[in-house]
C-alpha cells in the first residue's frame, strides 16, 4: 500500500450609503468586524424643502447649503465643490456666495481607531475645526438599536437669510439613544445625527442636528441595513442655533436615509497555470447586488521579495462571475493576485492572497527517507520507505513519483505514481522485496514538468 501526505503549505491565507429622495445622509463600507460600520456617507439635500422652511423671526427665511468638504479616509482635504454660483438652490440668497449642489455629498466612515484632532480645514472665510469621532458602533446582532457610534469625516455649512455666517456642521457621528424615542413628539425612533463641534468661539459645540424616524432595520451579511426618514433634532429647532425653526419646521421630513451594506468579500480564491503564458483564476462570489469585482496583480521573479504593489486589471469583473483567465503574462515571472467585490456603497474587503508562477514548475528537492525498511530486510516482503522532500513550487497541479530497483548495474525507472496531489511532501511506498532502490520525483502542471529532483537511493 502506498500513501501520502499533502501539506497544504501554499493554500492561500472585508459602508453605509445613505441615498434618498429627498436627504440622503449616510453611505458606508463595512468592516471586519461586522456589528460596526465603515464607508462613505452620501447626503442628498431637499433644496424646496430647506429653502422653504418658515419661523417666527421673519416668513421669508430659508437655509441654503453654502459648502462642503469630503475627506478621505485619512482625513487629508480633496475636494470642495462649488466654485461658481449655482441655482440647484433655489431662492439663491445672493450672488456673492457660491452655492453648491445638493445631491451626492460624501462623507467617509472613521475606523475604530482614528485619534481625536483639533487640525483645521481651510476654507475661506475661515477655519473648521475638526473634531473626529472614532466608529464604535456595535448592534450586536440586534440591528434594531445599538451602542456606540458611526463617526464621519467631512464638514459642510449652511447659510440663512436672517442670519449673517455659516451654520457649521463638521464631524458627523450616527448613534441610537433610547431615551429620545420621541422626544419631541414627532415619532423619533432615537436614531439621531450629531455635529461634533468645538465650542465658541469656534462652532457651537457638540449638538444634535437631525433625528430619524419612520426607522427600519436589519442585518445584511451580518452588517447594519437602516432605512429613515429626517427631521432636525429636538435640540436644535428651537434655538437661536438653527435661527428659531418653528415647531412646524421641526415637523418636517426635510430627507431620508438608507444605509447600505458593502458586498461579501470573495473567498477561496485559487489560481491554475494553463500554459507558460496564461494563469486561470477562480474564487467563490459570497456577494449579493454587487456591481462589479476587480482583480488586482502584482509580480516578481523569484528569489527576490514577493511584491506588495498591486495593480486592478482592467477591465473590472462582472457581478455574479467566479473565473477570470489571465492571459499574456510572461513566462517564468510570478504573480500574485487578490480580489474584491465593489458595491453602490464601495469596496468589501479583500479575499485571501494567491501566488503562481506563470510557467513550469520548480522542482521538487532534498528528497529523502524519514524510516528505511521496516520490518527487517529479512522479510523484504514487508519493506517500507518512507519518501519526504521539499515542495518549492507554487504552481503544480501534481506530483510525479519515480522507481527503479538495482539489477547489477541497471537500474530502469518505472511511475510509482503520477498523480500524486498538489503540495504534498511525503509518500510511503510498501510491499517491497529486498534490494536496492532508487527514487526520484518531479511536479508537473499543465505547461508540463519540472526538472527532476535529487536521486535517492536505498537498500532494503
Amino acid at each position: 500500500m502506498n500513501t501520502k501526505t499533502n501539506r497544504n503549505h501554499k493554500k492561500p491565507v472585508n459602508m453605509l450609503i445613505l441615498t434618498g429622495s429627498i436627504l440622503s445622509l449616510l453611505a458606508a463600507p463595512w468592516v471586519a468586524n461586522a456589528e460596526t460600520a465603515n464607508g462613505i456617507m452620501t447626503v442628498d439635500i431637499n433644496a424646496a424643502m430647506l429653502a422653504g422652511l418658515g419661523n417666527t423671526v421673519s416668513p421669508s427665511r430659508y437655509l441654503y447649503l453654502e459648502d462642503f468638504i469630503n475627506e478621505t479616509y485619512n482625513n487629508a482635504p480633496i475636494t470642495s465643490t462649488g466654485a461658481v454660483p449655482s441655482l440647484i438652490l433655489t431662492p439663491n440668497p445672493t450672488a456673492l456666495y457660491n452655492e453648491v449642489p445638493a445631491l451626492g455629498l460624501k462623507f467617509p466612515v472613521n475606523s475604530a481607531t482614528i485619534a481625536p484632532s483639533t487640525a483645521t480645514s481651510t476654507i475661506p472665510p475661515f477655519n473648521i475645526v475638526r473634531i473626529l469621532q472614532a466608529t464604535t458602533l456595535n448592534y450586536t446582532g440586534s440591528p434594531t438599536s445599538g451602542t456606540g457610534k458611526v463617526g464621519f469625516s467631512g464638514a459642510l455649512r449652511l447659510k440663512s437669510d436672517v442670519f449673517t455666517g455659516w451654520l457649521k456642521m463638521p464631524e458627523w457621528s450616527l448613534y441610537y439613544d433610547a431615551a429620545r424615542v420621541n422626544i419631541g413628539g414627532f415619532g423619533e425612533s432615537g436614531w439621531i445625527i450629531k455635529a461634533n463641534e468645538a465650542g465658541s468661539p469656534d462652532g457651537f459645540g457638540p449638538h444634535t442636528i437631525f433625528a430619524l424616524k419612520n426607522v427600519t432595520t436589519s442585518s445584511v451579511n451580518g452588517a447594519l441595513n437602516l432605512s429613515g426618514d429626517l427631521i432636525f433634532g429636538i435640540e436644535d429647532w428651537g434655538s437661536s442655533l438653527f435661527f428659531n425653526l418653528s415647531a412646524i419646521d421641526a415637523a418636517k421630513i426635510i430627507g431620508h436615509v438608507n444605509l447600505v451594506p458593502v458586498p461579501a468579500a470573495p473567498s477561496g480564491l485559487s489560481g491554475t497555470v494553463a500554459s507558460t503564458t496564461q494563469i486561470n483564476l477562480a474564487w467563490a462570489d459570497n456577494a449579493t447586488g454587487e456591481a462589479s469585482q476587480s482583480i488586482e496583480r502584482c509580480s516578481y521573479i523569484i528569489p527576490a521579495a514577493a511584491c506588495t504593489t498591486f495593480t486592478a486589471l482592467t477591465p473590472a469583473i462582472g457581478s455574479n462571475v467566479v473565473v477570470k483567465n489571465n492571459t499574456g503574462l510572461t513566462n517564468g515571472t510570478t504573480y500574485r493576485y487578490r480580489i474584491r467585490a465593489q458595491g453602490a456603497s464601495g469596496y468589501s474587503a479583500y479575499s485571501n492572497t494567491v501566488t503562481i508562477t506563470a510557467g513550469l514548475p520548480a522542482a521538487p528537492s532534498g528528497l529523502a527517507s524519514s524510516a528505511s525498511a521496516s520490518p527487517s530486510p529479512s522479510t523484504a516482503a514487508n519493506g517500507l520507505v518512507n519518501l519526504i522532500w521539499a515542495d518549492n513550487a507554487n504552481n503544480e497541479t501534481k506530483y510525479k513519483l519515480e522507481r527503479c530497483k538495482l539489477v547489477g548495474a541497471t537500474c530502469t525507472y518505472a511511475v510509482i505514481s503520477a498523480v500524486i496531489p498538489a503540495n504534498t511532501t511525503s509518500f510511503s511506498n510498501t510491499g517491497l522485496l529486498a534490494g536496492t532502490y532508487k527514487y526520484r520525483v518531479t511536479a508537473t502542471n499543465t505547461p508540463g514538468s519540472s526538472p527532476v529532483s535529487n536521486i535517492y537511493q536505498i537498500t532494503i
